[in-house]
């Protein structure tokens, strides 16, 4: 008995595909951590995309592009 309870385990814990998508988001701290990092993510593209805009505005030079650019994604203050 016990060793066919650990065979449906291990058969239910390597089954893949979309399922345990699935069971993951069912935890709810990892839904909302997911959620939270996902909306982090998108708003520092914002930023990135933003400041590289207006760089391009006010200047029409690729060299402060290049180096807003370079301070932006070097700068040890970062977000990540």
């Amino acid at each position: 008995m016990a060793i066919e309870g650990l065979r449906r385990r291990i058969d239910r814990q390597t089954t893949g595909g979309l399922g345990n998508i699935a069971r993951v988001f069912a935890r709810r701290n990892y839904l909302v951590y997911v959620s939270g990092n996902s909306i982090s993510l998108i708003g520092w593209w914002l930023e990135r995309v933003a400041v590289g805009w207006l760089t391009w505005t006010l200047t029409h030079s690729g060299a402060w592009l290049g180096l807003i650019s370079l301070a932006k994604v070097g700068s040890p203050a970062r977000n990540r």
